[in-house]
């Protein structure tokens, strides 16, 4: 039997232990919990205790289910992916304290805070979202770097998105468009407006690397329209270009980049109707860049060449005319200088110049147009996570000629372009250009052209895209009176049946306005056809 003073002590360190730790977490929690919290910590045994941040006014608010339904699945995506993102900078911020003071900075890490990647970069891509299934994601096993084993959310891939045919290290991808057309003008005519329909054929081939290090891209595309008893109206086009680029060392990389087109085009600056039908014209050249990268500041320089070819006319009282004068070689050289004030934003100033070589010393009017061409250029280039990419571009150029008459042309150069994605499935982007360009017309030294456009692309569900977009161009001729403007108006929409198969539609204006008479012109066409590709 056990003594009374061991029980007693006993029974004074229970009293003890109930009226220090016991009666006031019971006390707090009877006074702060809700019946319904009450109820919900009796039902589920592993639910721990209620905090003063999980207690709500509204009694009924933690009884009610969360209706997930009336969440905005994009909202949903971008916090997701904004917590993921936050915990990946803080795992990286220790390494990025370890790095030695004289170091080449790595730019490959952001330096500003990161926007949420919820929204590809090609919002049509194969991570492209669906609204129906925006919420819908599936659990991957992905190992950490420390090791451990994690699930990670993988948005499901585009049912629709070519895959491709895969041969070696390449994956190609070829297509096939064919489509009816109808025009209410298909000679362009300002007067003589003559409807006709027609077929278009649009083959095209793109092949892209697969490599770990370097890169390589070919892109070829062509257009074909056929008028049926329109032979002359005919047209073709054909582009393509081919992109290399070449990891010399962890500093520094060559990018060569060279392109060919071929178009048909009515005479430049021809303002006599002298001509009847288009020219088949040629533009081919190259430009090899070395540059220097993951660096604070990263100059660069590029040396090109461009040649262009002009194929004669048919005159309205038979016979040709010969445009060989207007064929023309241009070397240019470019010294850039870009500083990485972040990874986000990389703004860069940039000189240029360049030579303009006539095949032929005097023109049709007997004048000397070869030129030296001088620019000088600034600009920022963007990679604002996915939201907002591209680049902002504003120059002034000069062209002086050989010949003393023509005069000496100046204005804005530079290219920009911009793609804001405000949501995973749309995309708006917002185009501008300024150059100076050869001409042929009497009296006159150069055009000053300029262009602006605007592309906005919906992607209403998977396999249904509409796009919409408006282009306005400008020509002034400098030394004469004479002013052309070209606005364009393109509505499309696609549907698509598989990955294979693809319904096409297209709706194009065209409204040409001009102060030299017989210039002008309005044509509206409408195609509707089906694309194959792989």
């Amino acid at each position: 039997m056990r003594r009374p003073g061991y029980i007693v002590t006993t029974v004074s360190i229970g009293l003890t232990a109930l009226m220090t730790g016991g009666l006031p977490a019971f006390s707090q929690n009877a006074e702060g919990l809700r019946p319904a919290q009450i109820g919900s910590e009796l039902n589920d045994p592993l639910a721990g205790p209620a905090t003063p941040e999980t207690i709500e006014d509204d009694t009924f608010a933690q009884t009610l289910p969360r209706d997930d339904a009336l969440e905005d699945p994009v909202d949903r995506i971008l916090n997701r992916n904004a917590s993921r993102d936050s915990a990946s900078q803080e795992r990286r911020r220790p390494r990025s304290r370890r790095r030695r003071a004289n170091a080449v900075p790595d730019l490959s890490e952001s330096e500003i805070p990161q926007i949420p990647n919820g929204i590809p970069d090609r919002p049509f891509d194969l991570t492209t979202l669906d609204p129906q299934t925006s919420g819908s994601t599936s659990q991957q096993p992905a190992e950490t770097a420390d090791g451990r084993t994690q699930t990670q959310a993988v948005t499901p891939a585009d049912p629709y998105a070519p895959l491709g045919i895969r041969s070696g290290s390449f994956l190609l991808f070829p297509e096939l468009e064919i489509s009816g057309i109808y025009t209410d003008n298909v000679g362009q005519d300002e007067n003589n407006e003559k409807s006709a329909a027609g077929i278009v054929l649009r083959p095209g081939l793109t092949i892209q690397s697969n490599w770990a290090r370097h890169s390589a891209r070919l892109a070829l595309s062509s257009e074909h329209t056929i008028f049926p008893g329109e032979s002359s109206e005919d047209r073709n086009e054909l582009s393509g270009t081919l992109d290399l680029r070449f990891d010399v060392n962890r500093v520094a990389e060559i990018e060569y980049s060279g392109r060919y087109t071929l178009s048909q085009d009515s005479s430049d600056g021809d303002s006599t109707g002298a001509t009847t039908g288009t020219s088949i014209d040629h533009e081919l050249g190259g430009d090899l860049t070395l540059r220097r990268r993951n660096a604070r500041f990263m100059p660069s320089i590029r040396a090109g060449v461009d040649a262009f070819i002009f194929g004669d006319e048919d005159l309205v009282g038979g016979g040709t005319q010969n445009n060989s004068d207007r064929d023309y070689v241009e070397p240019e050289v470019e010294l850039r200088l870009t500083y990485a004030h972040t990874r986000a934003v990389q703004p860069y100033v940039a000189a240029t110049y360049s030579r303009r070589m006539h095949k032929q010393r005097l023109d049709r009017n007997g004048l000397e147009r070869d030129s030296d061409g001088y620019e000088l250029k600034g600009g920022v280039d963007l990679e604002l996570g996915v939201l907002v990419t591209g680049n902002i571009e504003l120059g002034y150029g000069v062209r002086d000629y050989e010949d003393a008459s023509l005069k000496t042309t100046g204005g804005p150069v530079g290219t920009s372009r911009v793609v804001w994605n405000p949501t995973p499935l749309t995309t708006l982007a917002l185009t501008a250009s300024g150059s100076i360009d050869e001409t042929s017309s009497a009296g006159a030294s150069a055009i000053r052209s300029a262009s602006a456009g605007v592309a906005l692309t919906h992607r209403f569900r998977r396999n249904l895209t509409g796009t919409a977009g408006f282009t306005a161009s400008f020509g002034d001729y400098v030394g004469i009176r004479r002013l052309d403007e070209t606005y364009q108006i393109d509505l499309g929409l696609a549907y698509a049946l598989t990955r294979n198969v693809e319904v096409t539609g297209r709706f194009n204006h065209v409204t040409t306005k001009s102060t030299v008479p017989g210039q002008e012109y309005s044509e509206n066409q409408l195609s509707a056809g089906i694309l194959f590709r792989l």
